[in-house]
């Protein structure tokens, strides 16, 4: 058995294990040196000056660690595709101990630091307890780091479960297209979620007005329109040609918006970034949808939104790590120019799918008339799709888009509450992406999708409505997650090959009209209806009020793509 562990695990397995015991160790010694160094004898500037140490140390080298670790594990366990075997479990018990030691990390340690550093300035007082509290944190946060190396080990010393019969599990092409479409998405979320977390840093350094940012992010949103035409030309010229064209497209403008000297370049390249990012995401999951097995579909649509919550958290991870050298916010777009050496890989690695080839054998892939789309064997599909995307998004995209908004102004929720509240619900988010891929096989994607669609509307209500902010927005996030994959799969699904990708980028880009449509109506209303936060429960029936027209669609669950269409 062990002979046939090591030859199954390369020396991508022993990644995320020697990055978990650098963790470990480091997080260990944190914990002594906290120890000896918070002691009510030492004096009061000495003790904010360990402080300031534990804080970079957290900051700069554990929670990146952390985090470093939970992709390496990530990576690791989707190359199998064995979630639900022994082996996978302790891989994925892992990363929530990893994510539990983030939060512990922002969400304890750093304010109970900061609250210790406050009374040493004081003078000393009523340290004592403040410290105690603060060590008994960095002890569990080495605690959380140890039980995940201890994990990992263990699930590395297991053989890797047998593969099941065919169409119930992946083969080598499949893992290795989910590997590479996967990396290619990441970044994709990272670039996504830039403008979010820097924009107040990108307005004061470019001198623009939240007005002018307002405008330049409509104009950038719009600019995605445009990636429509793509689309066809994945339908047309084949779909490994486009993913590679635009993976060089897009991380050429995301490094070039580093540059930006002014608004109008920063927008320049930016819409010419979103164009790319939404043409590679539609095709990415065309792709998924055309070489999985088809009970394998939606559960890949979930794993590449996993890889995309992953981008928008490397993003944030490194954010306060650049915000504080000479690059600032352009080190964030500098650091785009990575998926260059993944094009590398990918002009190697990367097949055209078997199903665009057949068709493109039989003659099939001729240019494609928007009027096609609208013939009456795809019409119902096409119109439901675009209307439940639009609807969704109305609420859902402005929604996310106050989030923050909500808990600073009507609870005073302090920046460290809020971030901890976006990373907890970034990693239950993620956990709806793989849940939800599940319950879509097992139980369809129309029911799937209601319930999301349902869920994600009482979760918005619930956020903007009720005293628990949190739990709402953790339930927001999962079910945004639901609703996102079985839209996704049946949007793959329900079309032929000639014309899956043109009409999955038309039903992407309603769902980015249905947020610049939301984010009006809050603009617009707001003043008149007693705060943004009415408007926006109002726009919670929608995702409630569409979701029963999924019902028009057929289920799509277990059929193979050519019967479907």
């Amino acid at each position: 058995m062990a002979e046939k562990r090591a030859a199954d695990t390369g020396f991508l397995e022993w990644v995320p294990i020697a990055l978990s015991v650098a963790l470990t160790s480091i997080a260990g010694t944190a914990a002594f040196r906290a120890a000896s160094a918070f002691s009510p004898s030492h004096d009061p500037k000495e003790i904010a000056s360990s402080v300031e140490q534990l804080l970079a140390g957290q900051r700069l080298v554990l929670f990146p660690l952390g985090v470093a670790t939970s992709i390496a594990t990530l990576v690791v366990l989707l190359r199998h595709s064995r979630l639900f075997s022994w082996r996978g479990r302790l891989q994925a018990l892992a990363v929530l101990v990893l994510f539990a030691s983030a939060l512990v990390s922002s969400g304890a340690i750093e304010p109970a630091a900061r609250a210790v550093a406050a009374a040493a300035a004081a003078g000393g007082a009523d340290l004592a307890p403040l410290m105690a509290r603060l060590v008994s944190y960095v002890r569990l946060g080495f605690a959380c780091a140890l039980i995940a190396t201890v994990s990992l080990g263990i699930a590395h010393r297991m053989a890797l479960p047998p593969e099941l019969p065919g169409g119930m599990a992946l083969g080598p092409r499949q893992r290795s297209l989910l590997f590479l479409l996967g990396a290619a998405t990441l970044f994709e979320g990272y670039d996504r979620f830039i403008g979010s977390l820097a924009l107040p840093y990108i307005g004061a350094d470019l001198g623009a007005s939240e007005g002018t940012l307002g405008f330049a992010l409509s104009a950038i949103r719009l600019g995605a329109l445009a990636s429509i035409p793509l689309g066809r030309f994945a339908d047309r010229h084949g779909r490994r040609r486009l993913l590679l064209f635009t993976i060089l497209a897009y991380t050429v403008a995301t490094a070039a918006t580093g540059l930006s000297r002014g608004v109008v370049t920063f927008v320049v390249f930016q819409l010419f970034a979103t164009i790319f990012l939404t043409a590679e995401l539609a095709v990415a999951q065309v792709v998924i949808s055309e070489e999985f097995p088809a009970t394998f579909r939606a559960r890949g649509q979930g794993f590449l939104g996993a890889f995309a919550a992953l981008g928008a958290g490397v993003a944030a991870l490194l954010f306060p790590i650049l915000q504080e050298t000479s690059l600032g916010w352009r080190g964030l777009y500098f650091l785009g120019i990575v998926p260059l050496l993944l094009i590398a890989y990918m002009r190697r690695s990367l097949p055209e799918t078997e199903r665009w080839q057949r068709a493109h054998t039989a003659g099939e892939t001729r240019d494609l008339a928007f009027s096609e789309l609208l013939a009456p064997a795809y019409r119902r599909r096409f119109v439901v799709l675009l209307a439940v995307s639009l609807a969704a998004y109305a609420a859902a995209s402005p929604a996310f888009a106050f989030a923050s908004w909500r808990v600073t102004r009507d609870f005073g929720w302090t920046p460290s509450q809020v971030s901890t509240m976006v990373i907890l619900g970034g990693g239950v988010g993620m956990l709806g992406w793989f849940v939800f891929g599940s319950l879509a096989e097992r139980y369809g994607r129309r029911p799937v999708g209601i319930a999301a669609l349902v869920g994600c509307g009482g979760a918005i209500f619930a956020y903007f409505r009720s005293a628990w902010p949190g739990p709402a927005f953790g339930s927001l996030v999962f079910m945004e997650a639901g609703a996102a994959v079985a839209v996704n799969a049946l949007g793959t699904e329900l079309f032929p090959t000639r014309m899956r990708s043109t009409a999955k980028s038309w039903i992407i880009n309603a769902s980015i009209v249905g947020a610049l449509l939301g984010l009006l109506v809050v603009g617009a209303f707001a003043d008149h209806l007693g705060g943004a936060d009415r408007v926006l429960a109002l726009l919670s029936i929608l995702p409630v009020a569409v979701s029963p027209a999924l019902l028009l669609l057929p289920e799509t669950s277990g059929r193979e793509l050519e019967e479907l269409a």
